[in-house]
């Protein structure tokens, strides 16, 4: 519809951090990529709200390697207060995604991680169609390695203690919220 996976990224930390914000909770922002370019520290009010939409949209994206390992480091040195992570990434390349694993399997002693993650629409659409030559043969060799990948990755992150979510596009927004909803019932945080 237009939007990329970032564009949905935005859109439903934007979302989570308003309800968090309209619930009285401290919210603060990671911008990441090869390294941690933008960080606004936890705090309440509307005026926070404004920082992380300031912050959020004058992000800008680039194709790179994404260090987790410094996301995590950062995270542990400046939170001190028990916190949900709402991690939003892409698993483009498992071995890259996968120097997730042990840094959040960590935070996740002190923390409470989410990982959301949007699924690629495109793979699972080029599936379900008919490989009518060898060309879309291939693609859908590729598209289905690329998924099974995904899979894996998921199930390795997922036993660590770490909640992760690899939802539609559109549901992303709904998905946060709902999660941070549910876990503030439960009383983890």
């Amino acid at each position: 519809a237009g939007l990329t996976k970032l564009d949905h990224a935005v859109n439903a930390a934007l979302f989570l951090a308003f309800v968090a914000v309209r619930n009285g909770d401290r919210v603060g922002l990671v911008v990441f990529a090869d390294g941690v370019k933008s960080f606004v520290a936890p705090a309440a009010g509307r005026a926070q709200y404004r920082k992380i939409v300031d912050t959020l949209y004058s992000a800008k994206p680039h194709l790179t390697y994404v260090d987790y390992v410094a996301l995590f480091k950062e995270l542990d040195v400046r939170l001190l207060r028990r916190s949900m992570l709402a991690v939003f990434t892409d698993f483009l390349d498992e071995d890259q995604a996968s120097t997730m694993i042990e840094p959040m399997r960590r935070l996740a002693k002190r923390h409470v991680p989410v990982c959301l993650s949007v699924k690629d629409v495109a793979l699972t659409q080029l599936l379900e169609t008919n490989p009518g030559d060898a060309e879309l043969a291939y693609q859908h060799a590729v598209a289905s390695e690329l998924l099974l990948e995904r899979e894996s990755l998921k199930r390795k992150i997922s036993q660590h203690g770490v909640r992760l979510l690899d939802v539609d596009p559109d549901a992303l927004s709904l998905a946060a919220v709902n999660t941070y909803l549910e876990i503030k019932a439960r009383g983890t945080l």
